[in-house]
């Protein structure tokens, strides 16, 4: 799986184990299962925008960083949630 095999890259790269676990977290079937079943290529705005409308409100800690790391991982794109309620 595409998001496994890229927190088992960078890994190398974190200060500490936290940062593995909550990459894992935040990439893993909590949040990104329908994410998950989809090729990189295959997944688009309105996909990212429906993993992260339910938790923009309540847990920001983890909304960002699923969006910064979405952006970081697949392509450039950047993600709004400009008028999102």
């Amino acid at each position: 799986m595409f998001a496994d095999d890229l927190v088992d890259d960078l890994a190398s790269g974190f200060r500490n184990e936290k940062h593995v676990e909550q990459w894992k977290m935040t990439l893993g079937e909590v949040y990104c299962s329908k994410l998950r079943k989809k090729l990189v290529s295959e997944i688009g705005s309105a996909d990212v925008m429906d993993v992260l409308k339910p938790i923009w409100g309540t847990k920001q800690e983890t909304a960002s960083p699923l969006r910064a790391n979405d952006n970081e991982a697949s392509t450039p794109r950047k993600f709004t949630l400009e008028g999102v309620r």
